[in-house]
């Protein structure tokens, strides 16, 4: 199953297992720069020669061959790398896939179920594209879904000092060191590395600002606090055109969703007419969106809109 927008994936989740979701064999690759990816093993394998690795919603095992691909990358022969999931099927079709390697097992765990594991006694722990998706159906959907607490405060029980939690999620990057001078149920700091240099994507993701084509959808953001800024600086009337185009059908897409969906941007020029372009191939066809007169404003928070640009037919 392929899935090209956030909301696909949500929806997706909100009818299935969440723990069904597909896994790509590039998850660390998309969420994260070679140069990150190095500096995550370089703290995995800090001060062990034998490094105890555990993968949460390892699935079929596609993102464990991964994690092994980086360890012989590195040179590391002498480990163990423990996958587990809470789908029995996946996890006999990733216990054959390695069935010849006694250094990877593979076991039917939840993400959250780690009491026989030691204290301080994991040097990394990782999960590609499944406990963010899972935080977002708690916080946001409000779904009962509360063994998040446990599953922090596990990781952080038995990870060792300065060692990674890695959770990513399509473009995002989340990455949490163990920190016991932090003084916390979940001692964790934050480790950055994306673009920005700061964890806003994540946040950003928790929460999810879709495309706006509706008066619906309008109407749900703005009671969430949000307004509309555009270019009569004056929020209520700026709020009745931006509304008049939506009744045209137009489109806005935020400029930090375009960026989650890797859309690529180009800065103004005369070539652009004065306009910040985003554009991403589907399908063999340009997607294009040009930055508009128009933002989503909260609090400090400002997300630039981009206008769906119109395909003569």
């Amino acid at each position: 199953m392929n899935f090209r927008r956030i909301e696909d994936i949500v929806n997706f989740l909100e009818k299935s297992d969440w723990n069904s979701l597909c896994q790509h064999d590039n998850a660390l690759e998309v969420a994260l720069t070679p140069e990150s990816i190095d500096d995550i093993f370089e703290m995995v394998t800090k001060n062990t020669d034998s490094p105890l690795i555990y993968e949460s919603g390892c699935g079929s095992g596609v993102t464990t061959s991964q994690i092994y691909r980086y360890l012989h990358k590195k040179g590391i022969k002498n480990y163990k790398l423990v996958a587990h999931d809470i789908n029995k099927s996946l996890v006999e079709s990733a216990i054959s896939k390695f069935s010849q390697d006694n250094r990877i097992i593979v076991e039917l765990r939840s993400g959250s179920d780690y009491s026989d594991i030691p204290d301080r006694s994991v040097d990394g722990i990782f999960s590609f594209n499944t406990m963010i998706p899972f935080l977002y159906m708690y916080y946001i959907k409000k779904k009962n879904y509360s063994q998040h607490d446990d599953y922090l405060k596990e990781t952080s029980r038995i990870l060792k000092e300065g060692k990674p939690l890695v959770l990513t999620y399509l473009r995002v990057p989340f990455v949490l060191i163990k920190d016991s001078k932090i003084k916390k149920d979940i001692p964790f700091q934050v480790k950055l590395y994306n673009e920005h240099n700061s964890i806003e994507p994540f946040l950003r993701l928790l929460e999810f600002v879709k495309p706006i084509n509706n008066l619906d959808y309008l109407e749900e953001l703005l009671d969430k606090g949000y307004t509309i800024k555009g270019p009569r600086k004056d929020s209520s009337r700026d709020l009745i055109s931006f509304k008049a185009f939506l009744k045209k059908g137009k489109e806005f897409a935020p400029e930090d969703w375009l960026s989650g969906m890797g859309y690529k941007f180009v800065e103004p020029s005369t070539f652009t007419k004065g306009h910040r372009i985003s554009y991403k191939i589907i399908n063999e066809f340009p997607d294009e969106r040009f930055n508009s007169n128009y933002s989503l404003v909260k609090g400090e928070r400002e997300i630039h809109l981009y206008l769906k640009v119109e395909v003569s037919k």
